[in-house]
């Protein structure tokens, strides 16, 4: 079952300003989120209450949340660790 990858409308922002001054940085989180499609739940991604998820991919960090009932996951919120 394939699900449908949603940014929320903070995150394009977010990612575009990323990419300004990390753009060859982003190609490891966009590989990521692009497979959220196929696997919404992968190892290294941690529960955050009982829709959302978290996961630190590199230098980045990603909430998102999975609705089963629609197959959908939105991408809420990337950051920068550290």
């Amino acid at each position: 079952m394939s699900y449908d990858v949603q940014w929320e409308p903070v995150v394009v922002t977010q990612v575009s300003r990323f990419m300004a001054t990390h753009g060859r940085g982003l190609e490891e989180l966009l590989a990521f989120l692009d497979s959220l499609a196929e696997n919404p739940r992968p190892t290294g991604s941690v529960a955050w209450g009982p829709e959302y998820r978290r996961a630190r991919i590199g230098a980045w960090r990603v909430l998102y949340r999975v609705d089963e009932a629609v197959c959908v996951v939105g991408i809420e919120n990337v950051s920068r660790t550290g």
